[in-house]
């Protein structure tokens, strides 16, 4: 099945504009609302508007970054193994200057072929979790992500069930994210994998 990204994202540097990360953010709740009412690239556009409309974060399905973005903030991080190095850069880049995002560019997000294993399937989402942990407790510019944990939390023992080894994992998740304050591809991450991996 084919996914949408309802909403294409830009991140602008202006070096001659003062603009400061709280300026920027998408504080409007209602704005808030309409993102998360749209479900589709046309209610995304139907709702909000083309845009462009100001943002915090994104992910990296469809980003445009000015030329000299990389060299004022760096690369993409690579300790992250997957699932939040796109959030880490995204909330780097909007506190730096300007981020936006626009409703009138759809780009086809597509899954991988074929059936997912379940390991790969739950290391995955505990890569996500491990990263959210330490995006909202040990970055600057991503506390505000300490909101969505206990959702995403929630929905991992939706997914996996609230069996002894899932609450396993999501501890060592929260403890390898908050406590030893290291993203999904650390130590502590890599070994909740190789567990996974002995586990089948």
């Amino acid at each position: 099945m084919q996914q949408r990204s309802p909403c294409a994202a830009r991140e602008e540097q202006h070096e001659d504009d003062e603009h400061h990360a709280d300026d920027q953010l998408p504080v409007d709740r209602h704005q808030r609302r309409l993102i998360r009412k749209a479900a589709t690239p046309a209610d995304a556009l139907r709702l909000l508007g083309p845009g462009p409309h100001p943002m915090n974060w994104c992910t990296g399905a469809c980003v445009l970054a000015a030329a000299g973005l990389r060299e004022k903030i760096g690369p993409h991080r690579r300790d992250f193994w997957m699932l939040g190095e796109d959030l880490e850069y995204s909330m780097r880049a909007a506190q730096s200057g300007r981020a936006v995002f626009v409703c009138d560019v759809a780009v086809p997000h597509l899954p991988p072929k074929g059936v997912e294993n379940p390991v790969g399937a739950r290391a995955k989402f505990c890569s996500l979790l491990q990263n959210l942990c330490y995006l909202s407790t040990r970055c600057p510019h991503s506390a505000h992500m300490i909101r969505y944990l206990p959702g995403n939390f929630l929905r991992y023992f939706r997914t996996f069930g609230w069996g002894a080894a899932s609450l396993m994992e999501a501890a060592r998740c929260f403890a390898g994210g908050i406590l030893r304050g290291e993203p999904a591809g650390g130590p502590s991450g890599r070994a909740l994998r190789e567990r996974l991996r002995r586990r089948t």
